[in-house]
């Protein structure tokens, strides 16, 4: 079984959505898009009694991610108090067919601490891993791909 969200949030557990930094670039739009539309990267829709709603894939992308790493009194919502850690996105994504999220909502900024930053100068400065190798990886993958 590929991820069966539905019945993990139907069930009450807390589900995440996340991305291992140092192996594969953060694609939060692409986690999102998947866990609502089940689609493969061919195309194909896998197993789509395990979809679960935009705002359920959002929440397990910000506040309950935040949660399963029990930060979430400092990141995963904007509220007073919290770091002030979000994204800036190029559309809102309820306005969006799902389908074309990956295509149509990119992050266009990232503030962190309530302060906009280049993150290409935040990920050498605090000497984290060039991952120009695996650049690819966030590209979207030609026709028949996985």
């Amino acid at each position: 079984r590929w991820a069966a969200f539905n019945d993990a949030v139907t069930s009450g557990a807390c589900v995440s959505l996340h991305n291992d930094g140092s192996v594969s670039p953060p694609t939060p739009v692409v986690n999102i898009a998947t866990t609502v539309t089940r689609r493969t990267r061919d195309g194909g829709v896998h197993r789509p009694d395990q979809a679960i709603t935009l705002d359920q894939a959002w929440r397990a992308q910000t506040i309950d991610a935040a949660r399963t790493l029990r930060r979430e009194h400092l990141v995963g919502s904007i509220e007073v108090g919290k770091l002030a850690d979000f994204v800036e996105l190029t559309a809102d994504p309820w306005t969006v067919d799902p389908v074309s999220l990956i295509d149509t909502v990119t992050v266009t900024g990232t503030w962190l601490g309530g302060r906009r930053i280049d993150l290409d100068e935040f990920v050498t400065a605090v000497g984290g891993t060039d991952n120009a190798e695996h650049a690819h990886l966030a590209e979207r993958p030609a026709k028949g791909c996985c």
